[in-house]
């Protein structure tokens, strides 16, 4: 799974706890949105699960085939 503009990884932690087997990409360009989702994994226990990408969409990602993709883009 990946959650595009994870911003502080609510969405990408809500998928980890949602479905336990999954492991996700949580990518953001923002590299101080991705320190605030790095506590937030911490926090919730998830770092073996949820992968943090600083990335302009999938321009720095390693290749992947995701079944699922979510975004919440900013306004």
């Amino acid at each position: 799974m990946a959650d595009v503009g994870t911003g502080s990884g609510c969405l990408a932690i809500l998928l980890a706890h949602r479905f336990p087997r999954a492991q996700v990409d949580a990518i953001d360009v923002s590299s101080a949105a991705l320190a605030v989702a790095r506590l937030n994994v911490q926090q919730h226990d998830l770092a073996s699960r949820v992968t943090l990408h600083r990335s302009d969409v999938f321009a720095a990602v390693p290749p992947a085939c995701y079944d699922v993709i979510v975004c919440k883009p900013a306004l």
